[in-house]
């Protein structure tokens, strides 16, 4: 009956996942191991790592109670990669595959875990983000890659044809997949979607390259030279007959559905009244560098010391913004301009004291300051839609 009861609690939350998965939400925000790792970002420097919520805090916390109440109840009851490889043991098992290690290296793979787990929380709560998500199958699975090489000023009409790719797998074939397209004008962009095969829509304009040249490019391309000093890339792409789409994307509604927002809230942003807070908006440039997301945190930390400050935001309107969340009868505009224009920022460790950092952002006036009560986010909007 345990049994029984065990794979329905696996079956239930194995279908949840996928789920999630093909409706394309965001991952991260309902992954409790991460909410843990939020957790501890949030008391040491007051940030929450990239997309994490309050909600997975809350589920992180859950799942440590319930731990202590079942035992393995993460890895035994809700956990896919947990119920996926039990699978395959028994598989193993069956079929005869399975062998057992000798004890000693038994015992150093168990104590490697452990030191994995406290590198990866340590790297998370000092960088306030979730580096280790680049190495991560699951993730890799779940989230959409957006890759973008944007349409120059002029083009503002973009077809959408979709097709089945095979041997697209990870961020490394979506890597070389880029530098294979890039070198074809008239494709500007395309995300891919986890499913066997992996599906790709590709954003491009039909007066410079049609959407069965795409499929020959990817069908008969067999190696890739990514610079002149390495030595090719095999390729072996398949992709099935495109199926063209009737929406078309303008330029901006590009950039909004390819452009990786970045939000965080700070000083107790939940007690404020939604009708108190205003934002503060003004050009961003490179924001979409990882060099330059990589800083995000620290001035996200500066900006944090100022109590009328209540979170910091990336988007995309018809430019790539930087918003500041504040209450106005605290702090004026003024005020902010020049925390975001000052040439260093003050990082806030957790004893308290201070590092100055030089400030690596570039912001483009104009600036404007409006109501964040009745604000919507073209980018969350325009990665929403549903393209098929």
């Amino acid at each position: 009956m345990k049994r029984r009861i065990r794979l329905i609690f696996q079956l239930v939350f194995l279908g949840i996942i996928l789920y999630v998965v093909f409706v394309g939400w965001n991952i991260e925000k309902y992954c409790p191991l991460g909410g843990m790792l939020t957790l501890g970002t949030k008391l040491y420097q007051g940030t929450m790592a990239c997309n994490m919520t309050a909600g997975a805090i809350f589920m992180a916390a859950a799942l440590a109670l319930g731990a202590l109440a079942i035992g393995k109840l993460f890895c035994a009851f809700i956990c896919p990669i947990g119920t996926i490889t039990e699978w395959l043991g028994k598989f193993g098992k069956k079929f005869k595959l399975h062998f057992d290690l000798p004890k000693i290296f038994d015992r150093i793979l168990r104590a490697g875990k452990y030191f994995l787990f406290f590198w990866v929380f340590y790297l998370t709560i000092t960088r306030s983000e979730l580096f280790c998500r680049t190495f991560d199958p699951y993730y890799a699975a779940a989230a959409r890659f957006q890759v973008k090489n944007f349409p120059p000023s002029g083009v503002d009409s973009l077809s959408i044809s979709i097709s089945e790719v095979e041997n697209l797998f990870d961020a490394f074939d979506n890597y070389y997949l880029l530098n294979l397209l890039s070198q074809h004008e008239g494709v500007y962009g395309f995300e891919s979607y986890y499913g066997e095969p992996a599906k790709a829509a590709f954003f491009y304009h039909s007066n410079q390259i049609s959407a069965e040249e795409i499929v020959r490019i990817l069908n008969e391309t067999k190696s890739l030279k990514l610079t002149p000093e390495e030595a090719p890339i095999k390729l072996n792409f398949l992709a099935s007959p495109s199926k063209i789409l009737s929406k078309k994307f303008g330029r901006d509604n590009l950039h909004q559905r390819l452009f990786q927002r970045y939000f965080v809230e700070f000083n107790q942003t939940q007690s404020v009244e939604a009708t108190k807070l205003h934002i503060y908006e003004i050009g961003i440039t490179n924001i979409d560098t990882m060099q330059l997301r990589r800083q995000l945190p620290f001035l996200v930390s500066h900006l944090s010391a100022e109590s009328g400050l209540h979170g910091f935001a990336t988007t995309f309107t018809n430019r790539p913004i930087a918003q500041v969340y504040f209450n106005p009868l605290q702090i004026d505009t003024a005020r902010i301009s020049r925390l975001m224009l000052a040439d260093t920022l003050l990082y806030y460790k957790q004893d308290n004291s201070q590092v100055k950092l030089a400030n690596s952002f570039l912001f483009q006036h104009s600036s404007r300051s409006y109501s964040a009560e009745n604000f919507k986010d073209p980018v969350l909007e325009a990665q929403q839609l549903v393209l098929e």
